[in-house]
């Protein structure tokens, strides 16, 4: 059950969209489990992969960093446009201490698109680098995995960690699809 409006939390954050995209991408589940009341302020295109496109989806991380920078950003968060209220109202500028965005799917820091598919990716190779996995998941990975392998949950073959890592992020992003 989401929580009552007052017991929200509003906050200002960026939205990744490009131009051409008239709204944020929200993940209700996400909100509602976080208690959050979102409002959105869409990123400068100047953050963009190739800045003179509107239609580009790709942010490099290295021009997002100007932006977000505490105490200091290249331009201040309230003197962008508001891209999409909060659902309860609330107009709020990124805020300046915690960056959140809607979406970093599409963020780069090389000269790569898509650059999280590669071993070598400076930025993707440490997300969630510290994340454990409660027993109750690790289960649900091992019943997927002997499925897949059509065996039993004993006699799963060797499975490098960075499979196993993968498969967890697709559960939990399975999971948080069918929360929506």
């Amino acid at each position: 059950m989401p929580p009552l409006p007052l017991a929200r939390e509003p906050l200002g954050c960026w939205s990744t969209r490009h131009e051409t995209d008239p709204v944020p991408s929200r993940v209700k589940s996400v909100v509602d489990n976080l208690g959050l009341d979102i409002a959105y302020t869409r990123m400068s295109q100047e953050a963009r992969y190739m800045v003179a496109d509107p239609h580009d989806d790709f942010l490099d991380v290295n021009h997002v960093v100007p932006f977000i920078f505490p105490g200091h950003p290249i331009r201040p968060p309230h003197s962008f446009p508001l891209m999409e209220p909060s659902p309860l109202g609330h107009q709020l500028p990124p805020d300046e201490q915690l960056s959140c965005f809607d979406h970093l799917y599409y963020v780069t820091s090389s000269r790569e698109t898509y650059e999280w598919r590669f071993a070598w990716s400076p930025v993707w190779r440490f997300v969630a680098k510290h994340l454990y996995f409660t027993d109750a998941l690790v289960d649900l990975a091992r019943g997927y995995l002997a499925r897949a392998f059509n065996t039993r949950d004993d006699n799963i073959p060797p499975v490098s960690q960075s499979s196993l890592y993968t498969l967890f992020l697709i559960i939990i992003g399975i999971s948080l699809l069918l929360c929506t």
